[in-house]
């Protein structure tokens, strides 16, 4: 794989993600309970930090779309692959959040844009 590259899918048998239109970013997302007490302090008990995957796609064709869709009716946990480096990959388990995207009828009737794939850690 080459740097930057995701593959994504079933253990042992990840696709290759496009990267033609693609952003790519990580945001952190905290699990756990917050309250204020009596004295109106907040108070935080962060139970784990788990990563949110986002997979933005400016424009995307008909074949690489049925391939996201085909992975999201998995409705199962999927082995998220990114290479940071040329010998560094980071490896997660993740589910794929329910994701929308826009038909660009102007250009071609196979192209898309707008799609958003949410991968959230395990």
């Amino acid at each position: 794989m080459a740097v930057g590259d995701i593959q994504l899918g079933p253990v042992g048998s990840e696709t290759l993600m496009p990267a033609f239109g693609r952003t790519f970013s990580e945001a952190l997302e905290e699990i756990g309970r917050e309250e204020r007490t009596a004295s109106a302090r907040l108070v935080k008990d962060v139970v784990a930090q788990k990563k949110i995957f986002t997979l933005a796609y400016s424009a995307i064709d008909g074949d690489e779309l049925e391939i996201i869709k085909a992975l999201f009716a998995l409705k199962s946990e999927l082995n998220f692959i990114h290479q940071v480096q040329a010998s560094q990959q980071e490896t997660f388990t993740v589910i794929m959040r329910p994701f929308a995207y826009d038909r660009l009828v102007l250009l071609a009737p196979g192209l898309w844009e707008n799609a958003s794939i949410e991968l959230a850690e395990v």
